[in-house]
């Protein structure tokens, strides 16, 4: 369950990896630490599942031996009794002493093989329990006892069915001699496993840190410039800000100077009628003048006074409707200035 965990968790970054933003943080300081913890990380699984599976095999090996001394412990049993028995039948027919102390002879050997196949089982136990490969071989060395005992029963025996019997407890020590090589092996594997899992796990974890110390220093790194970012954004912003105040400013000044250039003009054209009016009462002044001191002189002048006081009138018509028309510029020009002075609090206020 924890390795699905692990495989899974491994999978997500490798997909979050491959999205599109990943290019933020798919560098080497990210990449190389997570490819080494992926491969190391396996390489602690394999030790894992090594260790695991030598581990079950000498369950597995410890259960066949515990089949095969039950099964010698069986042989050992029915032929000690037959041995038992013959004692008996030596002793019922008056055998001389020396057949009845060879009998006696094989019956304490024939309990030794049970005592070795206690001790082949029990320090068989003890290994698999410690995980201590000095169990096995003190239990190969009750194996090799065994096996002692069995050939001197063979050499002396004298049935074909006693001889069935020692064949078959000397094939039973044979196997548990097997499988007890097989479980030095096994362990001596698992102990080299272990130690290897060990080291690759420090090498897992000082990855793992490595790889969290590189995920930190990109997240602040992306933080950073986010709000470098985001600093440029507002500046940009109130530059921005500025700057269209200072079109408006710059706008609304030619905005003034378009509407008071062309007052200026109506003003100095209504101050160029004043001076042609007041020119015209000057002329008026002196005919006036004229035509006082020349009355009683010519008749004739009193034609001309009449023509200059039509000419003086037309003039004054004129006047007049130049000061009309003066009047109305400068009403317009008013309404001009008054516009402008509302746009100008307009821009102000927008900025």
């Amino acid at each position: 369950r924890h390795s699905e965990a692990v495989r899974q968790g491994f999978k997500d970054i490798e997909e979050n990896l491959r999205t599109p933003n990943a290019h933020i943080i798919s560098v080497p300081a990210v990449l190389d630490p997570f490819n080494e913890l992926k491969t190391k990380y396996n390489e602690y699984r394999s030790m894992a599942d090594l260790v695991y599976g030598r581990q079950n095999q000498l369950t597995s090996d410890r259960k066949e031996i515990h089949g095969e001394h039950e099964e010698f412990m069986a042989l050992v049993a029915e032929y000690l009794v037959k041995e038992v028995e013959a004692r008996r039948d030596e002793v019922n027919r008056g055998e001389p002493s020396s057949v009845i102390f060879r009998r006696i002879d094989r019956i304490d050997l024939t309990r030794s093989l049970q005592d070795e196949a206690d001790q082949i089982y029990i320090s068989t136990l003890r290994a698999v329990v410690n995980s201590e490969i000095d169990y096995f071989e003190e239990a190969r060395k009750h194996v090799a006892e065994t096996s002692k005992i069995l050939n001197n029963l063979l050499q002396d025996t004298r049935t074909d069915v006693a001889r069935d019997y020692m064949n078959k407890m000397a094939a039973l020590v044979g196997k548990m001699d097997g499988q007890l090589l097989a479980m030095i092996k096994n362990m001596k594997e698992s102990q080299d496993a272990a130690v290897k899992r060990g080291q690759i796990n420090a090498i897992v974890a000082a990855k793992a840190a490595e790889l969290e110390r590189a995920g930190n220093e990109m997240a602040n790194k992306v933080a950073e410039a986010s709000s470098a970012a985001a600093n440029k954004v507002i500046i940009v912003l109130f530059a921005g800000a500025a700057l269209a105040v200072a079109v408006s400013l710059i706008t609304a000044v030619f905005i003034t100077k378009g509407i008071t250039g062309p007052l200026n003009h109506v003003i100095d054209s209504l101050s160029e009628g004043a001076q042609e009016v007041d020119s015209a009462s000057g002329q008026l002044s002196v005919a006036s003048n004229t035509l006082a001191e020349g009355a009683t002189e010519n008749a004739a002048s009193l034609e001309e006074t009449s023509a200059a006081l039509e000419e003086l009138s037309s003039m004054t018509r004129r006047n007049a409707d130049n000061a009309v028309e003066a009047n109305a510029l400068m009403s317009q020009a008013t309404d001009a200035v008054r516009k402008a002075d509302s746009s100008m609090g307009n821009v102000i206020k927008a900025m």
